[in-house]
């Protein structure tokens, strides 16, 4: 059907909200296009007798069920998918408790614990159960429905039979340890099921062997993941709380060691699956998947546990290298940050007593619960925000041992991002990954308010981890810089996020110093180029015959003195970037990455031009002993080169603080790329209609006579010359189609009769033919076909092409224009460190803190917000600060935690039967509450 090939619980993430309502897909879609491997079984068995698990897998397991009357033979096929098989009626009794579903009638089916039910002879695919295929459906239907039974009553009883089975199968030795061509054991397959029948039957399999809680995929597109993962990404919350409990309890008792744990909760989900988005960032680890999936309770559970003296003591941690995710790097603060969760980032860096919360919840709603509880429908659900979580106490334990500072949770190195996204914080991956939601939400966690007046607000927001002369490696400021740096990212310069704050403190950088570190670079530049000028017009214009020494010396020491600049500032960028534990990282990853800095910021090309500037200086010095006036002509396009790059390096770069001026110089950095592909296109056209008119040119050059119409194109090379200048400005090829004989305009056009139309015959030495006219007049119509198509179509493509990357610059004149000043601010930054300190400058944005100290200097950034009037616009022009959805996200709601409404339930209660058929019950409550 045009669908991905996933398991069910992976293609329900994939599925629109309304669809993955219910979590209880009729066929789950089962993965068919990934190949595994098998392997070689020596156990192996089947009904002819040991075979190769390469030709089938095959496994026969003989079960003794209690209260059955004979030894039931059950075959499992992994081949596949796990199906499991019974050749002969199963016959057991059945008590209400194997029962999982309610009747319509009486609440159960019509059995008697007395009497031995029968199960007819069939198979179930364990991804499809509780589906049953029997071997004879009719004759089966038939036998079962002459005891009375209605069909549901009989489907129930079935079903009921067929868990019983497969209870007594993970007795088996070995059973729970098949996998198939998915890699994925029967409990996995069952769980992939997602139907509530198979979600029970899961559940009772764990009760009674909690080892099986560590089954996990071997190999496939979803190795790695393991019965936890399936019910955190099914949202089976309850489910994954008791796996917690009873494998803590089965380690406690003994039954699980603590290399199990570990490999239960360290297991990464790595499989191809994994390696896309938005998988990818779910985290890897169990509690990273519960992060994901906003499992707060679950996220708590494995945390309480985490606590000294308990089962998952230095196990669950929120740190550490177990705790992050290998594909990403990412630690559960950060897993909560890529998926945007807000309430989870505030519940992992506060760590509130989430029992309390709950507790205090119920009390509250006791009402809503027992009126949803008499209406027979589901209860309503607490999902607190991130401001009740501030609004909660701490939990003491896990604060005091658990709890880390929000600046030490780091990204670390990864299988997908390598050294790119490693040492981050929370604040500086959202501005990573381009997310302005999250950043802002995470800018209002650490902004604090000052005081409040009317609907106006003032904060003070801390810099550390935003100011790019911070302590952390990468703060926002650099990210935003960075030439890789996502739009999203680079758009939070623009004044629609939170009044363009982040620009203005580029703005105060360079108003600070950065602007006298600007203009001494210029001031190298312009000497640069003027000892070139100086030295290049002496040699025009001087009279004396040798090489003028002074005067190269002087452009060789202009050219080491800006190159050895440059080169600092290379060193620097390097340095800042790649310095970690005191040390310089060497690796081909980072360099590959400085290289393209360097290339962004134009120091290749300045390179080439001191290339050209020291070899013109050498070669001076190696001649100015030889009293030979043209001596210089070697050196000529040499300096021509080393000027013209020095020109257009100052160029790029002089008019970029000021933004009117830069526009252009931007237009022209963005032109250029989309020409050359262009010029491509352009030059191939131009080559074939070359190569077409100098075949079509009807005579041989210095074999044929030579022929007055063309014979401006006797030279090959002036011809190719020629019909380029035609191409590129239009110049017209020099043809004699009309000569002037007398004073006379006449027709110069050759005829048959060997002459020429209205001209002097003898005025030629030779007639023409008429194949020399043919191929005269081919040559004529692809000489306009070449005019037609090079001059007049595309030159006005090209300028059509300039002109509209012309508007879109203009159009985003304001983006362009403050990535490329955040670029050079953080340039000169880098090279005004070591003068800021021999001048004693500041180079911090901001202001410093008053509550900050001489050993440990804080700056922060006061801004004011103004909240909306009445008629929800700002007050002369003055807007909040904070998008409204990010401060309803912080504030919260009030009454989150208020008692509903009785009167309206009780009203709702009793329109109950009319509303629970459209499924408007549950909603109407949801609103209400």
């Amino acid at each position: 059907d045009g669908r991905p090939a996933l398991c069910s619980h992976c293609w329900a993430m994939a599925k629109p909200d309304d669809e993955r309502a219910s979590r209880t897909p009729a066929m789950p879609l089962i993965v068919t296009r990934f190949k595994r491997g098998t392997k070689v079984n020596p156990m192996l068995e089947s009904t002819s007798g040991k075979m190769r698990e390469d030709v089938q897998k095959v496994y026969t397991f003989d079960c003794d069920v209690e209260g059955s009357t004979m030894r039931v033979v059950v075959t499992l096929s992994s081949k596949d998918t796990h199906t499991i098989q019974w050749k002969e009626d199963f016959r057991t009794t059945l008590h209400p408790m194997d029962f999982d579903q309610r009747s319509k009638d009486d609440g159960r089916p019509a059995c008697d614990p007395t009497e031995r039910e029968t199960l007819p002879a069939g198979s179930c695919n364990l991804y499809r159960y509780p589906n049953i295929t029997f071997d004879n459906p009719e004759a089966s239907s038939k036998k079962q429905k002459a005891g009375g039974r209605t069909a549901e009553q009989l489907l129930e009883v079935q079903r009921a039979l067929l868990a019983k089975l497969v209870l007594v199968l993970f007795k088996q030795a070995g059973f729970a340890d098949k996998t198939d061509a998915r890699g994925a054991t029967p409990l996995l397959a069952l769980q992939v099921s997602n139907q509530p029948a198979a979600v029970s039957l899961c559940r009772s399999i764990f009760r009674q062997d909690p080892e099986t809680i560590l089954a996990k995929h071997s190999d496939g597109p979803f190795q790695g993941e393991n019965a936890m993962h399936v019910f955190i990404v099914n949202e089976h919350e309850e489910a994954v709380l008791e796996m917690i409990q009873l494998v803590c309890r089965a380690f406690t008792d003994g039954h699980l060691d603590k290399r199990q744990l570990e490999g239960l909760f360290w297991g990464q989900a790595k499989g191809e699956f994994f390696h896309r988005m938005p998988m990818q960032h779910y985290g890897g680890t169990v509690l990273g998947f519960a992060t994901a999936f906003s499992m707060t309770r679950v996220v708590y559970a494995m945390l309480k546990a985490a606590t000294r003296g308990e089962p998952l003591h230095d196990i669950v941690t929120l740190v550490g290298k177990r705790s992050a995710c290998k594909l990403t790097g990412f630690l559960p603060v950060h897993v909560a940050i890529a998926n945007g969760l807000t309430a989870m980032y505030e519940f992992l860096t506060i760590l509130p007593d989430v029992d309390h919360m709950y507790e205090m919840w119920e009390v509250r709603n006791r009402r809503a619960l027992e009126l949803a509880s008499k209406a027979g429908v589901a209860p309503p659900t607490f999902r607190p925000s991130g401001a009740a979580f501030r609004q909660a106490r701490k939990h003491e334990a896990l604060s005091a041992e658990l709890l880390v500072l929000e600046d030490t949770m780091l990204t670390l190195d990864s299988v997908k991002y390598g050294h790119k996204f490693k040492g981050l914080r929370p604040l500086q991956l959202c501005a990573m990954l381009g997310d302005q939601r999250m950043l802002q939400y995470c800018l209002r966690h650490k902004a604090k308010q000052e005081w409040k007046w009317g609907p106006v607000t003032q904060y003070r927001l801390d810099l550390d981890g935003v100011d790019s002369q911070g302590s952390s490696g990468r703060d926002v400021m650099e990210i935003i810089g960075m030439a890789d740096a996502p739009k999203a990212t680079q758009e939070m310069l623009l004044p629609s996020f939170m009044h363009g704050f982040l620009y203005v403190l580029f703005v105060q950088k360079w108003t600070k110093f950065l602007f006298y570190v600007f203009y001494f670079n210029r001031l190298v530049d312009f000497f640069y180029v003027g000892a070139l000028m100086f030295l290049i017009f002496w040699l025009k214009f001087a009279e004396e015959m040798g090489a003028p020494v002074r005067t190269t010396v002087v452009a060789l020491l202009a050219m080491l003195l800006s190159f050895l600049w440059d080169l600092r500032a290379n060193f620097l960028w390097y340095h800042n970037n790649n310095k970690t534990d005191g040390a310089l990282r060497l690796a081909w990853a980072p360099i590959r990455k400085h290289l393209a800095w360097s290339n962004d910021v134009g120091f290749f090309n300045k390179l080439f031009g001191y290339t050209c500037t020291l070899a013109s200086c050498v070669y001076i010095f190696a001649q100015r002993d030889v009293d030979v006036a043209a001596h210089f002509d070697a050196v000529w396009w040499l300096l021509a080169l080393a000027v013209f790059i020095a020109f257009n390096s100052m160029r790029n770069v002089i008019f970029t603080p000021y933004e009117r001026l830069g526009v252009f110089a931007i237009v022209m950095a963005r032109t250029y790329p989309q020409i050359y592909p262009f010029l491509s296109l352009l030059f191939s056209v131009m080559f074939s209609y070359i190569v077409v008119l100098y075949t079509a040119l009807p005579f041989r050059f210095g074999f044929d006579e030579p022929m007055s119409q063309v014979d401006a194109l006797q030279n090959p090379g002036k011809m190719l010359y020629d019909l380029i200048m035609v191409g590129l400005i239009g110049e017209p090829l020099d043809l004699t189609l009309f000569e002037d004989v007398n004073g006379t305009s006449y027709f110069n056009w050759p005829t048959t009769a060997g002459g020429f139309a209205g001209t002097l015959e003898d005025a030629y030495e030779a007639p023409i033919d008429q194949f020399k006219i043919a191929n005269l007049a081919v040559f004529l119509f692809v000489y306009m076909l070449y005019v037609l198509t090079v001059l007049i179509l595309m030159m006005n493509l090209l300028i059509a092409l300039m002109g509209s990357t012309y508007t879109e610059t203009v159009a985003n004149s304001t983006l362009e224009h403050r990535v490329d000043f955040a670029r050079l601010v953080l340039k000169l930054e880098l090279e005004a460190a070591s003068i800021a300190r021999l001048f004693n400058r500041d180079l911090h944005a901001g202001k410093l803190d008053p509550s900050s100290t001489t050993e440990s200097p804080k700056f922060s950034h006061v801004f004011r917000s103004v909240e909306n009037n009445s008629e929800g616009q700002g007050t002369s022009g003055n807007e909040r600060l904070f998008d409204s959805a990010v401060e309803k996200l912080f504030c919260g709601d009030p009454d989150e935690y208020e008692r509903a409404d009785s009167e309206s339930l009780e009203d709702l209660v009793q329109k109950s039967v009319s509303l629970q058929s459209t499924g408007g019950l549950q909603l109407a409550m949801l609103k209400v509450l």
